[in-house]
């Protein structure tokens, strides 16, 4: 009896076990994935399907922009420039700067002169107007011209004739000084004024003969001027260059004439270094102060001929180099953002991509104008500014100078002030 009934205990719970098994095999086909689990799976498929799309608009876009190569304009060349143009701007009758003010001086500018036209006939060089006055220009009260402005006159005079500058041009901050005095004292230091009885000088080159034309926008005359300019066209000069004491939108408007020179030397009240092109015709001024000289290197292929300003091959590789890592960075996004099945952030991206694509073409168009006026013996020219504010002064100019070629301390305001 004890054994029936222990049997039927073990078949009992047998039974219950295999229930327990089932129920437990039932539930765990119903149960779902975790929303951590679900999410991962989902992005890891999508990932890889991506949206074909996107994917296809990446497809016309070129991976990479090709970069430009400037061309070698000194080929065929012997490397020595037909032409050589060193200047000083607008010295406004300054002797000295001090630290404060950005250094530099008169005394520099003579060892730095010295230095550029020793042993050198291709040289042609000069202050332009603005140099010996003090500044004087519009919306500034007109000066008195006073002894000490007149003693720094002569000793510009002196220093600039000991350097070598034998032509000074005229400008309207030198009006004050009057023509007389002017012709005087510059007459004793060998020196030319141009633009008071002589209003040009020229210069004999290898390849033909420059022309520095001196225009002072309150003095200036239209019918001289355009006739001028057209004889000497016609001569077939090798280079017209105005000296133009003057307004920016003045040399503009010359620049943009039937009548336009090849290049400007611009001077006035205004002390800052300018490198600009309207038109076809070069503008450029060297600061002011004695703080910067100017230098211009010619190569002249073709008289008379066009001129081009290899600066501007530079600054078109650096413009061109820039859209090329943008446009790389922007791909880049773009080609992850296709993984996504619809991204709102790719739209954006590829409208900048596209701008920076039309900006690279826009430039390597205007680049590839200019190689081709490269090929075809066009006359070249590059401009420098070198900076006078760490040169050694010319013991010579100091001697001339004496206690006013000693700059000042410089003079900083205190705080809060």
């Amino acid at each position: 009896m004890k054994s029936k009934f222990l049997l039927f205990l073990s078949v009992l719970l047998m039974f219950s076990c295999s229930g327990k098994n089932k129920t437990d095999k039932k539930k765990s086909s119903k149960s779902k994935p975790t929303i951590r689990s679900r999410g991962k799976g989902t992005k890891k498929d999508e990932s890889k399907k991506g949206n074909p799309l996107l994917k296809k608009l990446i497809a016309e876009l070129p991976a990479k922009l090709d970069p430009l190569m400037i061309p070698p304009f000194w080929k065929g060349h012997s490397g020595k420039m037909d032409l050589e143009i060193f200047y000083i701007s607008s010295g406004h009758n300054r002797l000295t700067n001090t630290k404060c003010q950005g250094g530099g001086g008169l005394a520099a500018f003579s060892a730095v002169a010295r230095k550029e036209l020793k042993g050198k006939s291709n040289i042609f060089a000069f202050a332009t107007g603005d140099t010996l006055g003090s500044r004087r220009g519009k919306g500034r009260k007109e000066l008195v011209v006073t002894e000490k402005e007149k003693e720094a006159a002569v000793k510009i005079l002196k220093v600039l004739s000991g350097a070598g500058i034998k032509n000074v041009f005229l400008g309207e901050g030198d009006l004050a000084l009057g023509d007389n005095w002017l012709k005087t004292r510059a007459k004793k230091e060998n020196i030319k004024i141009i633009g008071l009885d002589e209003k040009f000088v020229e210069f004999k080159t290898s390849k033909g003969t420059a022309v520095f034309y001196s225009v002072i926008e309150k003095r200036f005359d239209q019918k001289r001027y355009s006739e001028n300019i057209k004889k000497w066209r016609n001569e077939k000069k090798a280079l017209i260059a105005l000296v133009l004491s003057g307004s920016i939108s003045f040399a503009k408007n010359l620049s943009e004439s039937k009548d336009s020179p090849d290049l400007i030397y611009l001077s006035g009240p205004r002390n800052m270094l300018l490198r600009k092109q309207f038109s076809k015709t070069y503008v450029f001024q060297s600061g002011g102060d004695f703080k910067y000289a100017g230098k211009t290197s010619i190569i002249i292929k073709q008289v008379p001929g066009k001129y081009l300003n290899i600066d501007s091959l530079g600054e078109y590789s650096q413009k061109l180099q820039g859209a090329i890592t943008n446009y790389e960075k922007l791909y880049g996004v773009l080609e992850k953002l296709s993984s996504y099945p619809d991204s709102k952030k790719f739209r954006n991206f590829l409208r900048r991509t596209r701008l920076i694509q039309d900006e690279y073409n826009r430039i390597k168009k205007d680049f590839r104008q200019l190689e081709n006026d490269l090929g075809k013996n066009i006359n070249t020219l590059t401009n420098i500014y070198i900076l006078l504010r760490d040169i050694e002064p010319d013991p010579k100019a100091n001697a001339v100078l004496g206690k006013d070629g000693k700059a000042a301390a410089c003079e900083r305001k205190p705080e809060g002030k």
